[in-house]
């Protein structure tokens, strides 16, 4: 499967929060965790100096729109 680095970090940090909750895998709840970490942050967080820096900026504008529009707040939602 081929996966937007966005993505893949989302992803990675699905199967973090998993792990640090001891379930034996990611679950949807996981994801929308690494999605509202990933509205946090900028691409030179995850990926520095990374060639895809324009898109993965731009991905995590259109997320961030997305929360904003739903009124979801990451930070408040992360930390329940």
């Amino acid at each position: 499967m081929n996966l937007s680095h966005t993505l893949r970090f989302a992803t990675h940090r699905a199967e973090a929060e998993a792990a640090a909750l001891r379930s034996t895998a990611p679950a949807v709840e996981h994801l929308f965790l690494g999605l509202l970490k990933l509205a946090e942050i900028t691409s030179d967080d995850f990926a520095p100096g990374s060639r895809h820096r324009e898109q993965n900026d731009a991905d995590i504008a259109r997320l961030k729109t997305l929360l904003d529009t739903a009124g979801i707040p990451t930070k408040p939602v992360r930390d329940l």
